[in-house]
């Protein structure tokens, strides 16, 4: 808020404070009036004003907006031209925030209240009809609250000629959101396109969503005067079906289809407001339902979420304190059981319900999978495992469940692997020492035993040679001795008998026999 020195400007008899706000086409001041010693807002108008024709125009609108005297309709007080030429209003100064800035900060409004700021909008729209004067801007920027939670319509009958953030296309002028079919027409306008407006303004302010979102102003009016708007109970299901209704009547896209007057959608309103504490239990009911059937997910999904299929968040709600702001409210229980608070509240668990749905649907193929792939792990069926992974990893890629069972998996293969190789080694080995047992070589094929125990401590094939050995070398030693002990009885006989060549070729055998057996 830009503070402005005192006597630096005057408007008219209006000492000026500060500048409130400022747009495109005017700047509204915070003024003083010392002759009755009150506040007043001064708006200067800065654009459009060139022609004269359009001047008296304004001037005769003022006039008799300025003729309006209803509680919910801010009070202009004067208009003339500043030093500058520029024309100038003085209205009624409303302490308070506008309804734009209660929906953008979400502030905690009790639903009847809603209601009633709408209510009373519509009488002071209402009150302006009669009178012959239509606002042509209604939105919530237009809207103040006093501080005693009040609604006063800012800047009436004035849109026609200029509006801070307006959108001009060829005749049509408003702001875009809350402008009706007729108005992006460009058609002559009546009483029902406010009661367009005012209902676009109470959509938004149940919803804190747009009745029209669009990505551009284009589309925004294409939406507007052609498409259908999402109704009340397909953004908030649980609201009830009547208040939809009323809504979905005022928004008619053909003005013949709406309320007839703002009146008529105020009684209507009013009459809803009748049924808020029957309407309240309903949703609690709704509520109750929901959060039993995500209380029964969240046990069916106990296994799903030690298998990591699921993410325990999705259970996680911070409850309806989400669309209060805490230092809004004195009383969070009063806001809790409020009935706008508890629609918002069923559709974000509706929301979260739907999800936990979604994913418990898409994780129940992938616990059969995973179990799968854990049995014939278990079973040794290696390749059936890693290509029953391959499923799994591709419809839910990075799942911790599956990337442990994987790399169990490729651990049982790298195992096999190196004992098969052992296996093979093993074999081999115990070849060796079969032949070295025919070739009688014992030293040889004890050595070669003495690896494979070392391998396989019990090796029931390496024990048995083990024991062939042993006997063989047993039989082979007891030959040799009888064998030389022969030998050493013919030396003597061939050297007794002087057979001296015959006595060399058997001590040469004897000899050698000697050295083996060593």
């Amino acid at each position: 808020m830009k503070i402005v020195n005192k006597t630096s400007q005057v408007i008219g008899k209006y000492l000026i404070k500060q500048e409130l706000a400022s747009g495109a086409m005017g700047t509204v001041y915070l003024g003083y009036d010392p002759l009755l010693d009150r506040n007043t807002a001064i708006k200067v108008i800065k654009t459009g004003m060139e022609d004269e024709n359009l001047r008296k125009r304004f001037f005769l609108e003022g006039q008799a907006v300025a003729k309006l005297d209803h509680p919910n309709i801010v009070k202009i007080w004067g208009m003339d031209t500043d030093a500058g030429n520029r024309p100038y209003i003085a209205m009624e100064y409303v302490e308070g925030d506008d309804l734009k800035s209660y929906i953008e900060k979400r502030t905690f409004v009790p639903f009847e209240q809603k209601l009633r700021i709408i209510i009373n909008v519509c009488m002071g729209l209402q009150h302006a009809h009669d009178n012959g004067v239509i606002h042509r801007d209604i939105k919530p920027a237009n809207i103040q609250i006093n501080k005693n939670g009040e609604p006063k319509i800012l800047d009436f009958g004035l849109a026609r000629y200029v509006s801070s953030d307006s959108i001009q296309t060829n005749s049509p002028i408003g702001t875009p959101y809350y402008m009706s079919p007729e108005q992006w027409k460009g058609e002559d306008l009546d009483r029902r396109s406010d009661l367009f407006s005012i209902a676009a303004v109470l959509y938004e302010f149940i919803t804190y969503i747009k009745t029209f979102e669009a990505a551009s102003v284009v589309a925004v009016m294409n939406r507007i005067v052609s498409e259908p708007h999402v109704p009340l109970v397909g953004c908030l299901p649980a609201c009830a079906p009547e208040l939809s209704r009323i809504v979905d009547l005022a928004l008619a896209k053909e003005r013949k289809d709406r309320y007839t007057s703002c009146l008529e959608f105020a009684n209507a309103l009013e009459k809803f407001s009748l049924s808020l504490a029957r309407q309240r239990e309903e949703v609690l009911k709704k509520v109750d339902l929901i959060e039993g059937e995500l209380h029964r997910c969240n046990q069916e999904a106990s296994e799903l979420l030690t298998l990591q299929l699921l993410d325990s968040t999705i259970f996680d709600y911070s409850g309806p304190r989400e669309h209060i702001t805490e230092n809004s409210v004195r009383n969070a229980t009063i806001a809790i059981s409020d009935y706008g608070v508890l629609i918002q509240h069923h559709a974000s668990l509706q929301k979260q319900l739907d999800s936990v749905h979604e994913n418990l649907r898409a994780a129940l193929p992938l616990k059969r999978l995973l179990n799968a792939c854990q049995q014939q792990l278990d079973e040794g069926k290696l390749e059936s495992c890693e290509r029953t992974l391959e499923e799994l990893l591709k419809a839910s890629p990075g799942n911790p469940t599956g990337l442990r069972i994987r790399e169990a998996c490729r651990r049982a293969q790298e195992e096999r692997r190196l004992a098969e190789e052992r296996k093979a080694k093993l074999q081999s080995l115990l070849a060796a020492v079969r032949q070295q047992l025919q070739h009688g070589s014992f030293s040889e094929a004890s050595e070669t035993l003495k690896v494979i125990l070392e391998m396989d401590p019990l090796n029931r094939d390496a024990q048995k040679l083990g024991n062939a050995i042993q006997e063989q070398k047993a039989l082979a030693e007891s030959w040799k001795k009888a064998r030389i002990a022969d030998l050493l009885e013919v030396c003597r006989l061939q050297f007794r008998t002087g057979d001296f060549s015959a006595f060399r070729r058997t001590s040469e055998e004897l000899l050698k026999i000697s050295r083996d057996a060593e």
